[in-house]
């Protein structure tokens, strides 16, 4: 349940002929960025929600080591969090 914050504005502080009222979602802005694009970047906090098993071979690793720390770092994994190496391919 998120809270709203309503904000009445009055036609003097507006200037338009007509009073409303505002409402608004205090939410954080974010971004999400692949495991690939982060590659090479270091960010300050690092949050990964893992709902299937990692694909490539040593995309896991570069996903955890994108932050500088285990503090900075948060994985929802709900199943197996395991990294898949086809053997038929190689």
């Amino acid at each position: 349940m998120l809270p709203r914050c309503s904000i009445p504005v009055s036609q003097d502080n507006s200037g338009l002929p007509f009073a409303f009222t505002r409402v608004q979602f205090p939410l954080i802005p974010a971004y999400c960025v692949s495991v690939h694009k982060s590659q090479g970047q270091t960010l300050d906090k690092v949050g990964m929600f893992m709902e299937y098993p990692v694909f490539a071979h040593g995309q896991l690793y570069t996903a955890l080591s994108r932050t500088s720390g285990w503090d900075c770092l948060v994985v929802c994994a709900p199943g197996d969090l395991t990294n898949i190496v086809m053997q038929h391919v190689l």
